[in-house]
């Protein structure tokens, strides 16, 4: 099975004879795509790590809470 590709009106598509698919032949904007895709990747990433340092600090302050009134109360 051999694919065979024929050009269509659209420069950025091509059509599969076997299938009558079209197939996207804009490498620009695939690439942007991935582009993006990556660039919101690392902003999700970035939120998680936010996320778990806002975890962290509440985990300290609660410690140095405990601490302190344990100071004051003489323990």
């Amino acid at each position: 099975m051999s694919k065979t590709l024929i050009e269509t009106e659209d420069q950025k598509y091509l059509r599969d004879t076997n299938s009558m698919g079209l197939i996207n032949n804009d490498k620009g904007a695939y690439n942007q795509y991935k582009a993006q895709r990556a660039k919101s990747g690392q902003v999700k990433e970035l939120e998680v790590d936010v996320m778990n340092l806002k975890q962290d600090m509440l985990e300290i302050k609660g410690m140095l809470v405990t601490l302190t009134e344990g100071i004051t109360n003489g323990q």
